[in-house]
């Protein structure tokens, strides 16, 4: 029986990455197999299994080495025991239905346009999912620090806040076009019980709080710069020294 390629991870301790990124899950599909699920979290339905829905997440793609992928995941010793759980789950419904199973994975937008986002593996059997697993992602080849351009699509820019929600005070607002650099790998973001994604940097000496999207599928309000130029007059952080 073939095991699930393993993909490259690494090992954060900061309390502050624990405590956003930690919210792993995994979901695992009975297949009369009484050992099955014991260490993860059971979900009554293929229905379930498949959330989140399409919308802010590229399409699914087949793990067929772990060094041809272009992300690093895994980044506290949860998210990395909750994987070895899903593979494992994987791995025992194989060998109850005496099926070789088929690994997947999928990036949700953020990856791409930031660097920083997070990546759903699942296993199928015959075309039924099994069981899958959610992490947090970063490009193999982000440059660090990473520079990101703020790129709005209301009003012209973005108000960076002293905490991540919208009653929070106002410390400066950043035009399309700016850029910034953030220290953080993976970056540090923050959900509020809206369902905006807030961006956390470094402003003037102190914690500041940009609006990523507004919903998952929406508008992402930062992106890469593009080219060596722009990452290198990144460098020189003006306006945020």
């Amino acid at each position: 029986m073939p095991h699930q390629p393993l993909p490259s991870f690494h090992f954060h301790y900061s309390l502050m990455l624990v405590a956003i990124w930690s919210g792993f899950s995994v979901g695992v599909k009975e297949l009369n197999s009484p050992a099955l699920g014991q260490n993860v979290t059971e979900v009554p339905s293929n229905e379930n299994l498949a959330k989140p829905k399409n919308q802010g997440w590229g399409p699914w793609q087949k793990l067929e080495s772990a060094e041809d992928l272009t992300f690093s995941s895994g980044f506290s010793n949860m998210e990395l025991g909750g994987y070895l759980d899903y593979s494992h789950a994987c791995e025992q419904a194989a060998q109850a239905a005496q099926s070789e199973p088929i690994f997947w994975y999928r990036l949700d937008n953020l990856v791409e346009t930031i660097g920083t986002g997070n990546v759903e593996y699942r296993c199928t059997i015959n075309d039924e999912i099994i069981a899958y697993h959610f992490s947090t992602a970063v490009l193999s080849n982000l440059p660090f620090p990473t520079c990101l351009t703020v790129q709005s699509n209301i009003g012209g820019g973005i108000n960076i806040r002293n905490s991540p929600n919208l009653a929070a005070t106002l410390l400066e607002t950043l035009e399309n076009g700016s850029q910034i650099m953030i220290d953080g790998s993976p970056m540090y973001l923050s959900t509020d019980a809206q369902g905006r994604t807030w961006l956390n940097l470094q402003f003037k000496g102190q914690d500041g709080w940009g609006s990523l999207t507004t919903k998952p599928e929406g508008h992402i309000n930062f992106r890469m710069c593009q080219g060596l130029n722009l990452q290198l007059l990144c460098l020189h952080r003006i306006a945020f020294l």
